[in-house]
């Protein structure tokens, strides 16, 4: 692994380790890469420092500033008023907040050079269950008891753990279901591979992010998750696509 991949923190670079496999075709195309929905521009910078042409977009101007800081050349745009021609288009955690997806994906289609990869990074949150809701809220009390995780978001703690699972995800407008999304996908593209993954401890990682200990304590729950799945004790919430224009 090259030092500036090991040097990432666990989310980015399980993403990276996610796309590997299919980097080395992008290289063989020859063509820029979209990420959209790029964030704070961290899977961005790592392409970037690997060689690759990268266009990262974002719709939220703070994203794109906290990109920019990073090095990253973001742009502020929404992916329907994009334009250009890509290898590849990348939806890293961010099909689920782009409504409306037909517009999106379509949008996406139209960006993609013949023959180019539709890769989307996601969660079901559908898939969630009671097991698995009282394993993620029970890490998470761990560490608010701790005085590790001080968490922004609000929860109702009283409610079992499947309804308070869907109370914090109620979103305006509703944030789209994995089967929703590849549904979506699976009418605009051929999808050439599918996969499942661990997903919770990327919400872990999102709050301890400014943490000292924080990337050793996402690594472990990372282990931890990933472990349980193995087992099947746990549902993977994570959600992978690698579909062809």
């Amino acid at each position: 692994m090259d030092e500036s991949i090991s040097d990432l923190d666990q989310p980015t670079r399980e993403t990276f380790d996610f796309l590997s496999p299919w980097l080395a075709e992008l290289d063989v195309l020859k063509g820029p890469i979209l990420e959209v929905g790029c964030g704070d521009g961290r899977l961005a910078a790592a392409l970037l420092a690997r060689g690759f042409a990268v266009t990262a977009i974002d719709s939220n101007p703070r994203a794109v500033r906290r990109a920019r800081r990073r090095g990253v050349p973001a742009i502020e745009v929404d992916v329907v008023d994009h334009r250009g021609t890509y290898a590849a288009v990348l939806f890293t955690r961010s099909l689920h907040h782009a409504p409306p997806l037909a517009a999106t994906l379509d949008a996406a289609r139209r960006l993609l050079a013949p023959n180019g990869l539709l890769i989307a990074e996601e969660f079901a949150r559908e898939r969630m269950d009671e097991t698995t809701a009282r394993w993620f809220y029970g890490q998470r009390a761990i560490l608010e008891a701790t005085g590790v995780l001080v968490a922004k978001q609000k929860s109702a703690r009283e409610l079992p753990s499947l309804d308070r699972w869907e109370r914090d995800h109620e979103h305006d407008p509703p944030l789209a279901r994995g089967d929703e999304m590849r549904a979506a996908i699976t009418q605009r593209f051929e999808i050439q591979f599918e996969a499942t993954a661990p997903y919770l401890y990327r919400e872990f990682a999102r709050w301890l992010a400014k943490q000292r200990r924080g990337e050793a304590i996402v690594e472990e729950i990372f282990a931890l998750e990933r472990d349980l799945i193995r087992g099947g004790v746990l549902t993977p919430l994570g959600q992978r696509i690698v579909a062809r224009g």
